[in-house]
C-alpha cells in the first residue's frame, strides 16, 4: 500500500485493501468477506472459533494414541459444529460490504434469516469449479481475520513482547563439549 499510505481519501484505502481480502466467487460474482469488530463483539464467533481449533487440534495430538476408525468418527461426529462455525463465519465477513446478507446482531431472527441466506451461497459456492474445502475454507477465513481484520493490529506492547519473546532464544553452541 505504500504510495497511498498518507493519502486522505478514504475510498481509495478501503479499495487497495479489498484486493488482498479473501473473496469467494458465485454465480460470476466475487463476495469479499472482512471482518469487523461490531460483529465479532456481538457474537460467540471468537470463543466458537477457538473450540473448533482446540478440538481439532487435540484430535491431531491424539492421532498417534488412537485408530484411524476413531478419529475419523470424532472428525465426523464435529463435522456439523464445524459447518455451523464457517456459516456464522461467512456471514460475519459479509456484513461490511454485502447489503442483501446484512443483519441484526441484536434480532436474533434477523440473524436466522441471514444464515438461511448463507446456507443457499454456501451450496452455490460448494457448486464452483474452484470451491474451497470445508476445513480449508475454516482456516482460511482464520487467517483473514487474524491477518487482514481488526485482530491483525498489533500494540506496541504485543510487538515488544514478541521480540523479547524471539530474543531469549538462546544459541546452545556453547555448551557443546569437543571430544
Amino acid at each position: 500500500m505504500g504510495r497511498l499510505s498518507g493519502c486522505p481519501f478514504s475510498y481509495i484505502k478501503e479499495r487497495e485493501k479489498v484486493k488482498n481480502m479473501l473473496k469467494l466467487k458465485v454465480k460470476e460474482k466475487e463476495y469479499i468477506l472482512k471482518f469487523g469488530y461490531r460483529v465479532l463483539a456481538k457474537t460467540t464467533l471468537l470463543k466458537d472459533v477457538v473450540g473448533i481449533q482446540t478440538m481439532f487440534k487435540d484430535s491431531k495430538e491424539n492421532e498417534q494414541n488412537e485408530n484411524d476408525d476413531e478419529e475419523t468418527e470424532k472428525i465426523v461426529e464435529n463435522l456439523p459444529m464445524l459447518i455451523e462455525v464457517n456459516s456464522n463465519l461467512v456471514l460475519a465477513g459479509l456484513q461490511r460490504y454485502h447489503e442483501e446478507f446484512r443483519v441484526d446482531y441484536d434480532n436474533p431472527e434477523s440473524v436466522k434469516a441471514g444464515l438461511e441466506k448463507v446456507y443457499d451461497f454456501m451450496d452455490d459456492y460448494m457448486d464452483e469449479e474452484d470451491s474451497i474445502a470445508v476445513f480449508d475454507l475454516f482456516g482460511m477465513m482464520i487467517g483473514e481475520l487474524t491477518d487482514n481484520g481488526f485482530l491483525s493490529k498489533k500494540s506496541p506492547q504485543m510487538e515488544q513482547a514478541a521480540t523479547e519473546q524471539d530474543a531469549t532464544i538462546i544459541p546452545m553452541d556453547h555448551q557443546k563439549t569437543e571430544k
